[in-house]
Formats: structure tokens, sequence, C-alpha cells
């Protein structure tokens, strides 16, 4: 069999634990990147050669045709939180997975995986918008096509409990958008074993329209989720709850900052729960038990807490 896949955004949070697990099941593993030299590193996630990184334009389709050439199955990641002048939603949500859809039917490759996002259907931000658009074409160039859509994806270099972490180790005050939004978190390593489940058998690649819902076994608040971090790291600090008409004039300045906390569109997002809906799959249906946030989160988020690493407290 066939053992090549190629990865577009493996160098990314979710991509470099998909590696690491797919490496482990001795594929040979070919990762898509802009910048070789920051992406390195993934190779001591196999042995010598079994990780092999590529350069390419993805919006060029004879480029992204040439790399794709030859794969047994194709992993798309790539997906941006906010905006900027050199990437936009439509190029990295839309654009390119059009050029991928296009490309793969020249090549008579019919097993993609697209990562997408939970919450996205009735969600009216262009974020959700676009990564619906993206699955849409994806869904028809390759009806064969499997689409992830994960939630809030939590691990040790994640984005999300990390900064609130990190935020409150000199905020007294932290004002809070979306507070009472309903949040269903992932660990990142069960998104890693999900898309290993799913290469292990072609019987998934012979089926159409199948949308895997992945999420957490629980549901919390947003500001349940910050409490849980603050009582984590030993920290006392006041969450104030900001309504939306404030978050959108706070995310018309702060989006003007190279890498924003918040965004006008990320406010919009917020409006919306982020929760399964029973509508599709789940990644239970793949004989995976979601990890408790509560097992995992303390350990990596331990390091901003008030008085130290080793300090006590009730977690």
């Amino acid at each position: 069999m066939n053992k090549n896949i190629t990865i577009f955004g493996g160098s990314g949070f979710i991509g470099r634990y998909i590696i690491q697990e797919l490496a482990r099941q001795d594929w040979s593993i070919r990762v898509i990147v802009r910048h070789l030299d920051k992406a390195l590193f993934l190779r001591t996630f196999g042995i010598p050669g079994q990780i092999n990184l590529v350069s390419c334009n993805i919006f060029d389709p004879k480029a992204v045709e040439s790399v794709i050439q030859g794969s047994y199955i194709v992993i798309n990641l790539l997906g941006i939180l906010y905006e900027n002048k050199k990437q936009t939603f439509h190029n990295i949500h839309v654009k390119f997975p059009e050029i991928l859809a296009k490309s793969a039917l020249k090549d008579n490759l019919k097993r993609i995986i697209h990562v997408s996002a939970l919450g996205i259907d009735n969600n009216f931000s262009s974020y959700a918008k676009t990564k619906k658009e993206g699955e849409n074409i994806i869904k028809h160039g390759i009806p064969e096509s499997i689409i992830l859509r994960p939630s809030v994806v939590f691990g040790a270099e994640d984005k999300f409990f990390n900064l609130f972490a990190k935020l409150s180790t000199f905020l007294p005050i932290l004002p809070l958008v979306g507070a009472h939004t309903k949040l269903q978190p992932i660990y990142v390593h069960d998104i890693a074993k999900a898309v290993g489940k799913i290469i292990k058998d072609d019987l998934f690649f012979q089926k159409s329209d199948q949308i895997y819902e992945l999420a957490g076994y629980k549901i919390y608040t947003l500001k349940e989720l910050v409490e849980f971090v603050l009582l984590v790291i030993n920290r006392r600090r006041l969450i104030v709850p900001l309504p939306f008409w404030a978050a959108y004039l706070e995310a018309f300045f702060l989006e003007k900052l190279p890498n924003p906390l918040l965004t006008y569109d990320q406010v919009k997002s917020l409006r919306y729960d982020n929760i399964l809906s029973d509508n599709f799959l789940k990644i239970t249906d793949l004989g995976i038990n979601p990890a408790a946030l509560e097992t995992i989160v303390p350990h990596y988020i331990k390091r901003y807490k008030s008085g130290g690493f080793y300090t006590k407290n009730s977690i």
C-alpha cells in the first residue's frame, strides 16, 4: 500500500501532534510549509527520512498539483483566526481548498481529510462563513473526503488556556467577551488520534458526506473556563463580562495591532455557542473517549501560578 501522506499546515499547533501520530504508524510524511527553517523541528518526530519538508506557494495550482502527486492521503489543516495584509479568510479558507480539490481531481486523489471548525453552520462571522464555504468546496469536489470540525482545542501549546493564564499574571481585572457563550473543548491528542484512526481504515473513504464534530464530553461557559484557570494558578482576579457593544468598540482598536488579542470578527463569533450539534458523527463514533480538560490543563498552566510552580492549591 502507498504509505505517503501530504499535510498542509503541519507546523501548527494541531499539525505537530498529527505528524507524531502518523510517524508512530510508519507513514511517510510530506509537510508543506511556507518557511522551511521554522519547521525543521518536525523532522525530530520521526526516523531519519520519514518526515520531509517542502516549501510551496499554496496559491499556485501547478505547485499544489506537484506536491500532492503520488499521495495516498492529503490532510488540510490550514486556517487563520484573524486576517492581516498577507492572509485573508477567503484566501486561506476558500481559495486554497478550491485549488486543492481541483488538484486532487487531476491526480484522481479521493482521500482528503479537511479540518474545519465546530459551530459554523449558523454563525455569521466571516471566519465561520469562509470555513463553511471551504468545506462545501471540498465536499462537492471530492465527495469521499472527510471533514473534521474541532471545538476549541487545548494542549500544552494552546493559545486559549495559556492566554488567559498569562493575562491574569498582570491584569487585576479580566474583561470577558461572550462570558456566557458555551464551549466544548477538545484535547489536541484526541484530534490526532481521530486522524490516526481514519487513515488506518480505507472504509472511511468509501462513503460520502462524512463530517465529524470533535468536542469533549462537558460543556462550559467561557466564564467557567476562565474561573477554572484562575483556580489552578492560585490567582484572584475580577472577571467582568463585557457587553457586546463594548467588545466591538474595544476590538475596533485592538485589531489594528500586528497580533490582536481581539478582532471585530471574533466578537461576532463569540455570540454563538461552540458545542456539538447532534447532526453529525462525533469523536466517540471513532471509538475515542475524549480526555477531560481538568486532568490535562493544570499540568501546563501551573507555570503561571502565584507563588511559583510548586505552590499548593485545591487542584
